[in-house]
């Protein structure tokens, strides 16, 4: 089985996934710092690269299944969508593609949208945390030909999108 860790940051899903699995892992990331210190946590198979540009680096119809854990809340809305695109491109028919965002209807996402505008007027705001409501998600997934298998909170909102 093949997956690609998008946004794979410390490697934390790498590490978590048995090695007895077997998987044809690859993670990405744009910090050279947490990737470095990723492959410290993974089998010595799995691969992590540095990707900066809005696609995905496998070929089209190639990959089993995409992770993007926290990936979309740090991009603009055009920018989640172009990656959701190249997401759709290099899944296989029937691929599955999971990822988390945040949403304003999460009483528990609240208090990081708080937390955001107050580093914003205080001018510290370390990154983006941007916001998805759930119709949104299914209108992307309607555009994009993704079936909606589940969505669900676990921490942050939770997508299991299947290609068709």
């Amino acid at each position: 089985m093949s997956i690609i860790d998008y946004g794979c940051g410390s490697g934390r899903l790498a590490h978590a996934l048995p090695e007895e699995y077997n998987l044809d892992y690859l993670g990405v990331d744009i910090i050279d710092e947490l990737l470095d210190y990723a492959k410290t946590k993974a089998p010595k198979n799995y691969r992590f690269i540095k990707h900066q540009e809005l696609s995905v680096p496998a070929k089209s119809e190639s990959v089993d299944m995409i992770c993007a854990f926290s990936l979309f809340t740090h991009l603009t809305h055009h920018e989640s969508f172009i990656y959701l695109q190249e997401m759709h491109r290099v899944l296989k028919p029937k691929g599955i593609l999971v990822f988390s965002f945040l949403e304003f209807e999460s009483l528990k996402h609240w208090s990081v949208f708080l937390s955001t505008v107050e580093s914003q007027k205080n001018g510290t705001l370390p990154h983006l945390n941007t916001f998805i409501e759930k119709s949104v998600i299914k209108i992307w997934a309607d555009k994009l030909n993704f079936e909606i298998i589940e969505i669900f909170e676990e921490g942050q909102t939770m997508v299991i999108l299947k290609r068709k």
